[in-house]
């Protein structure tokens, strides 16, 4: 996005705003009730399993299939600590160049995010 979002900007947005809303609709309704795979390490990967997640407002409507073992294969994954032995040599200065990059990717990517 090119502005930010603020107290100032949010009683009168920019039309980027809704015209990046309403791509990032279309985009989560074109996904209803596609299977999603995890992923981990830069890939994406099957699961064996899958749970139904359904809407909570219209149980008919299917959200999506969802990895039932997601945390556990992730758990088993990260034992290795492959990622963490790595994060841990990396230098303060990079950690931050890092992290400034997954902040603008979230930025960038703000309608496409789930929200808990």
């Amino acid at each position: 996005m090119s502005f930010k979002l603020t107290y100032a900007t949010m009683f009168d947005p920019p039309a980027q705003l809704h015209a990046s809303f309403d791509s990032a609709v279309a985009r989560a309704r074109a996904k209803l009730g596609s299977r999603h795979a995890l992923h981990v390490a830069g890939e994406e990967r099957g699961a064996a399993h899958y749970f139904v997640k359904t809407n909570p407002a219209d149980c008919e409507q299917v959200l999506g299939e969802f990895p039932a073992q997601a945390l556990r294969t992730l758990r088993r994954r990260a034992r290795g600590a492959t990622a963490w032995q790595a994060w841990k040599r990396t230098s303060p200065a990079r950690r931050a160049q890092l992290l400034r990059r997954v902040a603008g990717l979230i930025e960038e990517r703000v309608y496409d995010l789930p929200r808990r």
